[in-house]
C-alpha cells in the first residue's frame, strides 16, 4: 500500500495535464465525448496516470529526495 501511496503526488500533479490534453484529442479528431463514460477508457485512463505517476516518481522524486537529504542532513548535524 505505501507503494501506491508514493504515487499520490504525481498523480495529482499529472491528473489535469493528461485531462486537457484529452479533451483537446477528442475535440481535434471529432470523437464523441461519451467515450470518457466509457469503462474501458476509464481504466485505461487511471492506468496510464498510475503508470506516469510512477515514472515520475522514480526518475524525478526519488533521485531529488535523495540529493536533497544529502545537502541538508549534514548540515542538521550542527545543530
Amino acid at each position: 500500500m505505501e507503494n501506491l501511496g508514493n504515487l499520490t503526488y504525481g498523480s495529482y500533479l499529472w491528473h489535469f495535464p493528461i485531462n486537457v490534453f484529452l479533451i483537446e484529442l477528442v475535440k481535434k479528431e471529432q470523437i464523441s465525448p461519451e467515450i470518457f463514460a466509457n469503462g474501458l477508457f476509464i481504466t485505461a485512463y487511471f492506468l496510464g496516470l498510475l503508470g506516469l505517476s510512477f515514472i515520475s516518481y522514480r526518475f524525478f522524486e526519488l533521485p531529488a529526495q535523495t540529493m536533497i537529504r544529502k545537502a541538508w542532513l549534514p548540515l542538521k548535524s550542527f545543530s
